[in-house]
């Protein structure tokens, strides 16, 4: 029985590599029911569209597949089944009556099993029964490969260290030479084959770190080839469609990036592929909410942007972003943007002001010469933040976002009140009098312009009731405290220009009375 199972799981995984092989654009995978692999066989006119995943838009199953599934345990997680189901009369996805189980495809004589998968438009498909025998053979042949791919470098190299260290007479040496020609085509042979069982088994395992290591140590081996990269990232994007939390997907993609680097791809590949991994965490985090792997990614991509894709960042992430409004993960995206181009103005005037992680160079660069286009882009933040606050009531994230900008100003405003790359360089270093006054004066009025902003939210609430108003008089009124415990001079400046504690405290009360402790105990260490 045991080789009857080897046999259909070497069958299954010849089939799924032909597959892979024919269509190489493959951008979309999903693990499905067996009724419904039927189902997508019996399609005429699949013709999928682009706005969305389409194995999470297919139909829910009927009665009749609910029945099929009661009855059938095989359509549990194949993952619980991999050891132990041996002795079973008939192997998950498996028909006794019909080795070979295989169908020819169009005129390209593309053969596999339609109980296991389906392929169109770039669209795969794997019957969740056939995900055990993938998985279980894939991995014993990945096993007994890497032991002998481990075995032939090792030999490699003290062949290697032998010729270089003793003089041979020429037949000894050509035997040596032979020899290890024998061993680099064994090694490559043993490569492609590892290449494509580890494939495999990222695709029914993303989370497999041996397999995208052992991807990894032979790619690092490899002279840098861009087409073999750009596959490599074809397939990580192939695994995110199913595992979009996978963080061995996403560490993998950005292992290929530096390599891709590193190796001297050419600097328009390069900067392709940046944007097109911008987009691919935008359609990700729209699928999959709060994925802060994906969004993470997407964070250390700003390290490799320049200043223009940093700038249409922050311009193409505006309507996402309103689209998910109280998604916090997209406004913390822009704000390590707007940091980004902070720090690249900083770093161009001195080396002490370089925060990790370090900027791209070319930012830095290109920030020397326009200074002022922090503050441009701080300012129009700025103003979008208030429309949405005023049109969206209650977010939590919106006022979340106004505090760090506020706070870049606060902490920098010799930067942002600097109008050119001189003068700049000079308040970096040193400040006048005259500009430390003018500075603080800037400081008073948009305190005053904040407090009178946070006022204008409360009273467009009015005496409405209802939870979204409540929610938005909260967050103003907290707003206001933030301002007025702010530490140093700009706390100061706030309470000068608001030293009415007593009414923010009273309205807190009354919009959530049940947090009377909390303000009972805040408000007299702000006074």
């Amino acid at each position: 029985m045991e080789e009857v199972v080897a046999d259909h799981g070497l069958r299954l995984l010849h089939q799924l590599d032909s597959i892979l092989d024919s269509h190489p654009s493959i951008d979309e995978l999903g693990f499905v029911h067996p009724m419904q692999l039927t189902s997508l066989h019996a399609l005429e006119d699949f013709s999928p569209d682009n706005q969305g995943p389409f194995f999470t838009r297919m139909k829910r199953r009927g009665k009749a597949q609910e029945a099929s599934i009661n009855s059938n345990e095989q359509a549990e997680d194949c993952s619980r089944r991999i050891e132990g189901q041996e002795g079973e009369s008939e192997l998950p996805g498996y028909n006794s009556d019909d080795d070979s189980g295989e169908v020819e495809h169009g005129n390209g004589k593309l053969l596999y099993d339609e109980a296991a998968f389906w392929c169109a438009h770039g669209k795969l498909a794997i019957a969740v029964p056939a995900l055990a025998p993938l998985y279980k053979t894939a991995k014993a042949e990945f096993r007994v490969l890497q032991k002998q791919y481990a075995k032939v470098t090792e030999e490699r190299c003290e062949s290697a260290s032998c010729c270089n260290g003793k003089e041979m007479d020429g037949r000894i040496n050509g035997i040596k030479s032979c020899l290890g020609l024998m061993k680099e085509e064994r090694k490559a042979s043993l490569e492609k084959e590892l290449m494509k069982y580890t494939r495999s088994l990222v695709i029914v395992n993303c989370d497999f770190a041996t397999a995208w290591n052992a991807r990894k140590r032979i790619l690092s081996s490899m002279a840098v080839c861009e087409d073999t990269l750009l596959a490599e990232l074809q397939l990580a994007s192939m695994v995110l469609s199913y595992g979009p939390k996978s963080e061995e997907s996403w560490a993998h993609r950005r292992w290929v990036i530096n390599h891709m680097i590193s190796g001297g791809v050419q600097q328009t590949t390069i900067d392709s592929v940046l944007k097109a991994d911008s987009k691919l965490v935008e359609l990700i985090a729209g699928r999959s909410t709060m994925n802060y792997r994906a969004w993470r990614h997407r964070h250390w991509l700003i390290s490799h942007m320049s200043l223009s894709q940093v700038s249409a960042e922050l311009e193409e992430t505006k309507l996402w972003a309103q689209s998910h409004i109280a998604d916090n993960c997209c406004f913390h995206y822009r704000r390590c943007l707007l940091l980004g181009i902070l720090q690249g103005v900083a770093s161009s005037f001195s080396e002490s002001m370089k925060f990790p992680p370090l900027v791209h160079p070319s930012l830095s660069a290109a920030l020397t010469k326009k200074p002022q286009i922090a503050a441009h882009l701080w300012m129009e933040e700025l103003s979008w933040n208030e429309e949405l606050i005023k049109h969206y009531l209650g977010h939590e994230a919106l006022w979340i976002h106004r505090r760090f900008l506020l706070w870049g100003f606060g902490h920098n405003s010799k930067i942002f009140w600097s109008s050119s790359a001189t003068t700049v360089a000079e308040s970096v270093v040193t400040v006048s009098f005259e500009r430390q006054e003018e500075s603080l004066e800037r400081v008073m009025q948009l305190a005053a312009k904040e407090l009178q902003f946070a006022d204008s939210c409360i009273a467009a609430c009015g005496p409405d009731v209802m939870e979204d108003a409540n929610r938005q008089c909260e967050f103003a009124a907290s707003y206001k405290l933030w301002l007025l415990s702010l530490p140093g001079e700009k706390g100061e400046i706030c309470k000068a220009v608001e030293p009415n504690l007593i009414s923010i405290q009273n309205l807190l009360k009354e919009v959530i009375p049940h947090r009377q402790r909390l303000w009972d105990g805040l408000v007299p260490n702000i006074l």
